[in-house]
């Protein structure tokens, strides 16, 4: 007996930007939208605007990522980020920050160990893995390369300008609870993690790069 193939679902590029960009913002940020919504406890409706802000950046990040054999590459990573920098600060209140980053990189295997439980591979089944499965089996619609320049064009300006729209409306409110909490956004994924991780690339590479020079050679 033969057993009937399922169909694979096809969707458009742009839309698949827009469903990762809202699976990162609402299920990857619980410790994120928690101190959020105490930071702006007084201010719901910035909170708000500034919520709509970071997911029409972050579609406009994933937007121009949207091209053939990088796509879902690029969202299959952005997702396993994002998903276990989540769990270490959902379970651990973790900020992955550089200093964070830094002690990873020289962490040992004895001291790995005891990070890798059953409760982070569930965790990062659900909300790391499932998802990004689905990525992989479904068909994505791509256009042609100029028809798809000029759209992706088209949908990250629109959501960048809606998006300074939205934050200059609210400024005040945004700005006093950015200036006053400066962990807010290193708790956002997959912003916070990535940053982290590029500032440690950085200064290790201009740590080694240090030219070791005698001093008082005059005296």
């Amino acid at each position: 007996m033969k057993i009937p193939r399922i169909p694979r679902p096809e969707i458009g590029s742009i839309s698949l930007s827009a469903i990762v960009a809202l699976y990162l913002l609402l299920a990857t940020n619980n410790s994120f939208w928690a101190h959020a919504s105490v930071y702006f406890v007084h201010a719901r409706t910035s909170l708000l605007a500034f919520a709509a802000a970071l997911y029409l950046a972050l579609f406009a990040i994933l937007t121009p990522l949207s091209v053939k054999y990088l796509m879902k590459p690029a969202l299959v990573i952005l997702i396993l980020v994002s998903a276990t920098a989540a769990y270490f600060a959902d379970t651990l209140g973790i900020i992955i920050d550089r200093d964070m980053i830094g002690n990873a990189a020289v962490t040992t295997q004895a001291e790995a160990r005891h990070l890798l439980t059953f409760s982070l591979a569930r965790h990062l089944l659900v909300y790391a893995v499932l998802p990004s499965i689905l990525i992989v089996w479904v068909r994505v619609r791509h256009r042609r390369f100029l028809p798809k320049a000029a759209v992706n064009f088209a949908f990250v300006s629109v959501s960048l300008l809606v998006g300074a729209g939205l934050i200059y409306a609210n400024f005040a409110t945004v700005a006093y609870a950015l200036r006053e909490h400066t962990d807010l956004m290193k708790r956002f994924n997959p912003s916070g993690p990535l940053i982290a991780t590029v500032r440690y690339g950085l200064s290790t590479y201009r740590e080694r790069n240090l030219v070791v020079r005698p001093l008082g050679t005059d005296a």
